[in-house]
């Protein structure tokens, strides 16, 4: 096509357990395109990508939302779309409630929730699925402070546990959760390395 462009070229990434990698760049350098394209959201038209274990993605994150059911019932759509079973969700559901901190607002429909308590049920699902792979888009920032120190704090714990990427203008989130800074630039990467550098 005429005026065709490469939303990414020529990137190749590994992670690997336990290793956090930050992604950094202007708008418009491919940074959620990227996450996109790792979560499965959208195709490669060149190359591959393969991953290992369960992916988790917090981007869009109430997209798939149903806005006349409950916070409830959105849980139980919400981990079915991830692929989970009935009976699996059964045990996890009330730790989500717990995370979120709703309360009985759990079950009033979520078109009546602010746009702060729709962020924190969504956060607390992906949160409590202990995934081997998470992809973040700029949500560190859910809640009033003391909810946001809970999810830092979920953050550091799943940080043990699984592979992330995050996507972030905050250069604190990055030094405090990532081993490797990779920056974008035109969709190329012209940087991977130590956060501090």
């Amino acid at each position: 096509r005429n005026r065709e462009f490469w939303a990414l070229g020529n990137i190749v990434l590994r992670l690997y357990q336990g290793e956090a990698i930050g992604i950094i760049g202007f708008n418009g350098s491919g940074k959620t395109t990227l996450l996109r394209l790792l979560a499965g959201q959208i195709e490669p038209d060149r190359g591959e990508i393969i991953s290992v274990g369960k992916v988790c993605s917090m981007i869009d994150m109430t997209s798939g939302f149903q806005p006349s059911s409950t916070g409830r019932r959105n849980i139980y759509l919400r981990c079915a779309m991830l692929g989970m079973k009935k009976n699996d969700i059964d045990k996890i559901c009330t730790n989500i409630i717990d995370f979120s901190e709703l309360g009985d607002a759990v079950d009033a429909p979520i078109s009546t929730y602010s746009s702060g308590m729709l962020m924190r049920l969504a956060f607390s699902i992906v949160v409590s699925l202990e995934p081997n792979i998470l992809l973040i888009d700029e949500v560190m920032s859910v809640g009033d402070f003391r909810f946001r120190q809970k999810c830092y704090e979920r953050m550091r714990y799943l940080r043990g546990k699984c592979a992330f990427v995050l996507v972030s203008h905050s250069m604190n989130d990055v030094r405090a959760f990532c081993d490797r800074v990779i920056v974008l630039n035109g969709g190329r990467k012209i940087f991977d390395g130590d956060p501090e550098k």
